[in-house]
C-alpha cells in the first residue's frame, strides 16, 4: 500500500480530521504540479499515470503508453491503480539502475474480451540478474498484483530475458 494511503488511513483511524484535511490539501498541491494528461478518462487512473510519467521524466526515462480503461469492465479503478502503480514503480526503479541508452518503458492496458491485459516491459541491468530471482521479481508489490489478478480470475506472468523484463497481468472482465 503506498505511503499516502497508509498516512491517510492512520489519520482517519486516529480521528485527526484537521490533520487529514491539511495532509490532503498538501497532496492536492503536489498533484496540481503534475502536467495532467487524460489517458483513460478515469480520474484515479489518470492521476496515477500522470504521476508515474512525471517521475520517469525526472529520471530521463521515457514511458511509451497505450492505455484504456472502461468502468463497464467491472474492475475497480482502485485495483487497476494498484497494478499500474506497482508495475511502473518497479519498471522505473529497474531503468534507473540500467546503464544502457534505451531507457524506455513500454506500458499498455487493452481489452480483448473477456480479458483485460496489462503489460509493462523495460530493460534491466545485468548486475541485477545475479540477485536471487525471488528478490528481483517477487517483492510485496508483485504479491499485491498477483492477489488482485487472482481476485479477478486472472494471472500474472513475470519473465526476464535478453536484458528485458516483462510483467503481464490478465484480468477477467465482469461485463
Amino acid at each position: 500500500m503506498p505511503t499516502d494511503y497508509i498516512s491517510i488511513k492512520a489519520l482517519v483511524d486516529d480521528g485527526q480530521y484537521e490533520a487529514l484535511a491539511e495532509y490532503i490539501t498538501n497532496l492536492d498541491v503536489d498533484i496540481s504540479k503534475i502536467d495532467s494528461i487524460s489517458f483513460t478518462g478515469n480520474a484515479i487512473i489518470d492521476v496515477i499515470l500522470n504521476d508515474k510519467m512525471a517521475k520517469a521524466n525526472k529520471q530521463d526515462i521515457t514511458i511509451n503508453m497505450s492505455v484504456g480503461f472502461n468502468d463497464a469492465w467491472g474492475i475497480q479503478a482502485y485495483d487497476i491503480g494498484i497494478i499500474i502503480s506497482n508495475l511502473l514503480d518497479n519498471a522505473i526503479k529497474a531503468v534507473q539502475d540500467y546503464d544502457g541508452v534505451d531507457k524506455i518503458i513500454t506500458f499498455s492496458i487493452l481489452s480483448k474480451s473477456p480479458v483485460i491485459i496489462i503489460c509493462c516491459e523495460n530493460p534491466y541491468s545485468d548486475e541485477n540478474k545475479n540477485q536471487p530471482e525471488t528478490q528481483l521479481w517477487h517483492g510485496l508489490g508483485l504479491k499485491n498484483i498477483e492477489s488482485i489478478a487472482n481476485r479477478y480470475n486472472g494471472t500474472m506472468r513475470v519473465e526476464g530475458k535478453n536484458g528485458r523484463f516483462m510483467n503481464t497481468v490478465m484480468l477477467k472482465a465482469h461485463f
